[in-house]
């Protein structure tokens, strides 16, 4: 999230040469970063909340964000309501509101919560034995997702911005 929000431009050159790519996915890339912070806290909210049962509402908030996801797609992309013709921006704008409303649900649900608290000041807080675990076991499919990534934005970036807009 960092490095897509700080230095967009150089995760694009590792996938392609092409500056109007480059130019495009960096845009979207750093509003992107945005909306990946928001993502891990959601995810591991979620993932919490489905393990004790609770899966209705997580139901809830992923069809309320894929919907209010399109609608806002069509907006920015389009201009639609007023709003400016955005493209690959718009799309990152779109994501990024639709991960914020979601992260704004998930704290209301857990302010509402008997179960599970999201709580911040637990999400930053350092646990030995936990970064120990995390180490063990996510990192080996952390790397695997980073590898299947890299092959299937090499191959985007090689087929070329003209052949994927046609």
């Amino acid at each position: 999230a960092l490095a897509a929000f700080t230095v967009p431009q150089v995760l694009m050159r590792l996938f392609t040469n092409d500056a109007e790519l480059i130019s495009i996915g960096a845009g979207y890339l750093r509003i992107m970063g945005i909306t990946y912070l928001c993502w891990g806290i959601i995810e591991v909210y979620m993932s919490v909340l489905r393990s004790i049962g609770r899966v209705t509402i997580c139901l809830a908030l992923n069809i309320m964000t894929f919907f209010l996801n399109i609608a806002l797609n069509a907006v920015f992309i389009f201009g639609l309501l007023g709003a400016p013709k955005l493209g690959a921006v718009g799309v990152a704008i779109a994501t990024a509101a639709s991960r914020v409303v979601e992260l704004v649900g998930s704290f209301v649900v857990s302010a509402f919560s008997k179960d599970v608290k999201l709580k911040l000041s637990e999400v930053l807080r350092r646990n030995k034995v936990l970064t120990g675990d995390f180490v063990r076991l996510a990192l080996p499919a952390l790397g695997n997702e980073m590898i299947t990534l890299l092959k299937e934005t090499s191959i985007c970036g090689y087929i070329g911005l003209n052949e994927l807009t046609r």
